[in-house]
């Protein structure tokens, strides 16, 4: 469940590369006292199809590169989406109402180009009939992406044959090899979650914030996945993520990332809310995304956002 405004509670770095993952991932497990074997990095895959290109390939590629750096990838796709998740109708309807506004501005792209074809003008009237057409071409374009942006039924398929094609699951050169492919009984973050508590593994590749959010001070989600040297890390804890970046062997690349530490979005004209940040109940992570919106409750608490949880979260610690 994507929680709204979550990038604000959270510190971040980024202009990592998939090395300083694992080397970050290593000494986390080592500390954790999972020393042997290569260490593990749980994936969402319905996250990584979406951010990575909105292919099956796009995700396979992803999995072999962290493998390839030596983590144990474990793959997890969602299953049934709970029926409460009032974000999923919505998401259809948004992409109902995407594919009836291409059908409209087909037509509208007709007509402009009937006017421009029969039509006798002048420069400046058929200067704005083109400037009109080509700004309809660039909204049909959104539009029709918008209205196919819905992953195949058979991906957990497609994806599981995938692998099977590219060897992943074959032990690489640096002892990193992708898993078979787990389905979640609901969706992939509650495995995700899980994997952070139990302490399997630190690192989660995602990037909805709610892992953050739900996995707690000791959860680094891995953003930006795509492009090695342009990844970045988040974590509702500071302490949390300068541990991390401690880890990265290259004194000069540890030096400059923690000095690039960034509060909250990084824009100055919006404000930073730690909110999350020391709470160690799951319940009160949880209770506080449900306030502020998340996919069960698209637009949270009526009349609630980031100030007011923040005010009832410093009133709460002061009594």
């Amino acid at each position: 469940m994507t929680i709204h405004g979550a990038s604000a509670t959270m510190y971040s770095v980024d202009g990592l590369r998939f090395v300083h993952l694992h080397q970050i991932a290593k000494e986390f497990e080592r500390s954790n006292g999972n020393a042997v074997g290569p260490p593990k990095i749980y994936v969402d895959c319905n996250n990584a199809w979406f951010r990575g290109g909105k292919s099956v390939a796009s995700v396979v590629t992803l999995l072999i590169r962290l493998a390839a750096v030596g983590f144990a990838v474990v793959p997890v796709c969602d299953g049934t989406r709970p029926i409460g998740k009032q974000a999923t109708p919505m998401r259809a309807a948004d992409r109902e109402k995407a594919r009836i506004r291409s059908f409209v501005l087909r037509a509208e792209i007709t007509e402009l180009q009937h006017k421009l074809n029969t039509q006798q003008l002048t420069g400046d009237e058929r200067t704005a009939l083109e400037k009109e057409m080509s700004d309809s071409n660039t909204a049909l374009k959104r539009k029709e992406t918008a209205s196919q942006n819905a992953i195949s039924a058979n991906f957990v398929e497609e994806l599981r044959e995938g692998l099977a094609l590219a060897n992943a699951h074959d032990e690489g050169d640096e002892g990193g090899t992708v898993a078979e492919v787990y389905l979640a009984e609901y969706q992939a973050d509650p495995v995700l979650v899980q994997s952070v508590l139990s302490k399997e593994c630190a690192l989660v590749i995602s990037d909805d914030g709610d892992i953050a959010v739900l996995g707690g001070d000791g959860c680094i989600e891995v953003m930006n996945y795509t492009k090695d040297e342009k990844i970045k890390i988040r974590s509702t804890s500071l302490k949390t993520l300068k541990r991390a970046i401690g880890y990265i062997a290259n004194s000069s690349v540890r030096q400059a990332k923690l000095a690039s530490i960034v509060q909250g979005t990084g824009n100055p004209r919006q404000k930073f809310y730690p909110v999350f940040e020391g709470v160690t109940g799951l319940n009160a992570r949880a209770a506080m995304g449900l306030i502020l919106g998340c996919d069960a409750i698209p637009k949270g608490v009526l009349g609630a956002g980031l100030r007011y949880v923040s005010l009832s979260h410093s009133i709460s610690f002061s009594i």
